[in-house]
C-alpha cells in the first residue's frame, strides 16, 4: 500500500518555513510503504526508551548496544528523574499520564501528563518528546512541532466526556543531537499563548494546502522534505541541498565532526547524481531547456574479447616476424586499447611519416574489430560553450 503525503506536526517546522512543500510533493508517483533504516531505528530507540522507563530497566537488558543503548538509557534516566520524579515527588502530584498520545493525522508525542502543584493547587499539563537522530533540534520554546503536540494533548483534556482545564502547558523536549547544555530544555504556555499556538497551526496548514503556496528552498527544509532532490517536484530543492558547504579543514575539531560533513557530502553526491541524468534527459527533449550547460557523449571503452583472432589479425597487419607479432601482442593484451594504438603507431610511422593517431586508431578497430566489445558509457554534463561574434 502507497504512503499518503500529509501534513504532520513532525512537518511543522518545515511547512511554517516552505508552505509550498505539501502541494509540490502531491505531485509525487506514490511512494511505496516503507519504512527507511533511519526512521526503524527511531521508531526502535523511541519503544526502547519506553520500555526501558516502565520496566525500570537497563537498555543492555532490551537487546540494544553502543550509541543506541545511551541513547536509551540517557533518554530513560532523564524521563524518569528529570521529569516524572520532578513532577510526581518534589512540585507535582501527578494524576494521568499516558504514554506516546498518538494523534490521527497528526504523528505521536511521546508522554503527556497531567498534574497539581502541591503548594499552589495549580492544574499543569504537559508534554514529554524526545528526538533521538543526529541533527540539531531547536529548543523548546523554539520547537514547532513540541508546541503542536501541547495544543493536541490540551483540545484532548477538553473535549473529553469529563473536561479538564489547566493553568499551564509545560513542553519538555530531549534532543540527542543537541548541544549537551541544549539536550534538554522546557518551556511553558499560558492558555492563551496555547490558543495563539493553535491559531498559528491552524493558519500554517490552510496555507500550505493552497495550490499557489510559496516554495522557498533551503538545506534544513530541502534534507528531509519528500520534494528535497526530486527535480519533477522541486527543482529549487536540487540547488538548496547542492549548496551545503563543506567547512575548511581547520574548522573540524571532532570525529563527530567529520561524520556529519561525510554524511552531508554523500548525500550531495547522491543528489548530484540524479539531478545530472534528469538535466540530460531534459537537454535530450530541448538542447535550450537548461541555459548554461549541454550534453557530452559518453567515452566509448574496448576490450578484447577473443585474443587468439586478434593475436593472427595484429601479426598479419605488422607483417612481422612471427616470435616478433608474439611479444608485441602479448604485452598489448596486458594493457589498454589506448597503448596497443600508440604501439602500432610507433611502429608504422617511421617507415610511413604522415600515419597519425587517428589513422593508427582507425586501423586497430578495422582489424581487431569482431574480436572486440565496445560499451559507451552514458552522456554527461558540461558547460556550455560560449559564442563567440
Amino acid at each position: 500500500m502507497a504512503k499518503m503525503i500529509r501534513l504532520r506536526a513532525s512537518s511543522t517546522d518545515r511547512t511554517y518555513v516552505c508552505p509550498g512543500w505539501y502541494t509540490a510533493a502531491e505531485r509525487l508517483p506514490p511512494r511505496p510503504d516503507v519504512t527507511n533504516p533511519a526512521a526503524q531505528s527511531g521508531i526502535d530507540l523511541h519503544e526502547g526508551i519506553a520500555a526501558a522507563i516502565e520496566q525500570e530497566c537497563s537498555a543492555y537488558d532490551l537487546g540494544f548496544d553502543g550509541r543506541d543503548a545511551f541513547i536509551v538509557n540517557e533518554f530513560a534516566r532523564r524521563v524518569r528523574t528529570v521529569a516524572f520524579e520532578r513532577l510526581s515527588n518534589e512540585e507535582y502530584g501527578i494524576e494521568l499520564y499516558m504514554k506516546a498520545a498518538r494523534y490521527p493525522w497528526h504523528g505521536s508525542t511521546d508522554f503527556c501528563f497531567l498534574g497539581t502543584h502541591r503548594d499552589t493547587g495549580k492544574r499543569i499539563a504537559g508534554v514529554i518528546d524526545y528526538k533521538t537522530g543526529r541533527a540539531p533540534q531547536p529548543e523548546a520554546w523554539k520547537h514547532l512541532q513540541l508546541r503542536n503536540y501541547g495544543v493536541l494533548w490540551g483540545k484532548e483534556l477538553r473535549s473529553s466526556s469529563d473536561p479538564v482545564e489547566f493553568e499551564e502547558m509545560e513542553l519538555w523536549l530531549f534532543a540527542a543531537g543537541n548541544a549537551p547544555e541544549k539536550r534538554y530544555t522546557v518551556t511553558t504556555l499560558s492558555p492563551e499563548q496555547l490558543v495563539q499556538a493553535e491559531k498559528d497551526m491552524r493558519k500554517i496548514a490552510s496555507t500550505a494546502k493552497k495550490a499557489e503556496a510559496k516554495r522557498v528552498p533551503g538545506i534544513h527544509q530541502c534534507k528531509w522534505c519528500p520534494c528535497g532532490g526530486k527535480p519533477d517536484a522541486c527543482p529549487e530543492s536540487c540547488m538548496a541541498i547542492a549548496k551545503l558547504s563543506i567547512p575548511e579543514t581547520g574548522a573540524i575539531t571532532t570525529p563527530a565532526d567529520v561524520t556529519e560533513l561525510l554524511w552531508k557530502w554523500k548525500h550531495v553526491k547522491e543528489l548530484g547524481a540524479k539531478l545530472e541524468q534528469w538535466a540530460i534527459g531534459k537537454i535530450d527533449e530541448d538542447e535550450n531547456i537548461i541555459p548554461g550547460w549541454r550534453t557530452t557523449p559518453g567515452r566509448t571503452t574496448k576490450v578484447i574479447t577473443n585474443t587468439t583472432d586478434a593475436f593472427f589479425k595484429l601479426k598479419g597487419t605488422l607483417d612481422a616476424d612471427p616470435v616478433e607479432a608474439a611479444n608485441l601482442f602479448a604485452e598489448c593484451t596486458s594493457v589498454s586499447f589506448t597503448k596497443i594504438t600508440d604501439m602500432l603507431h610507433a611502429r608504422i610511422k617511421p617507415t610511413n611519416p604522415k600515419f597519425t593517431k587517428k589513422a593508427a586508431e582507425k586501423l586497430v578497430v578495422e582489424t581487431l574489430g569482431n574480436t572486440m566489445t565496445f560499451t559507451t558509457a552514458r552522456p554527461s554534463l558540461a558547460p556550455a560553450k560560449e559564442e563567440t561574434s
